[in-house]
């Protein structure tokens, strides 16, 4: 079972992302989604780097770049410390979250085209992730 979440202070958002999830279960990937509002509670994660059954470490980290109180970039470079071979996907409209995506060596999608290029995106890490 390989864990994707999304880290989003927008509802609408994490409902998407939750969305996208269930289809690819529906797929008959074998997925499990959690979402976080913010850099807050998305801090929870770092315990998901110590062995820990409830909270397996994510296969994929879903990062919105811009978000009340630490950026998505603060945020994906303090849970890249923690969290290293989780893939970080960087979501925003703005030019510099690209850049800061590519810089990292990380995903960039635009939430312009989010719905439809996420979700091959996700089928593509977890198939070489099944393969690995």
């Amino acid at each position: 079972m390989h864990l994707i979440v999304a880290i989003d202070d927008s509802r609408h958002w994490r409902m998407i992302y939750e969305h996208i999830a269930i289809s690819l279960q529906e797929e008959g990937f074998q997925v499990t989604f959690r979402s976080y509002d913010g850099p807050g509670s998305a801090m929870e994660l770092s315990k998901a780097a110590q062995p820990n059954p409830q909270l397996p470490p994510p296969l994929v980290t879903i990062c919105d770049f811009q978000m009340p109180g630490c950026n998505g970039d603060g945020l994906v470079d303090i849970l890249a410390r923690y969290l290293p071979q989780s893939t970080y996907i960087i979501t925003s409209t703005l030019p510099e979250a690209e850049q800061y995506a590519k810089k990292r060596g990380y995903q960039f999608i635009n939430k312009a085209t989010a719905r439809q290029t996420l979700p091959d995106i996700l089928r593509q890490v977890i198939s070489d992730a099944n393969t690995t």
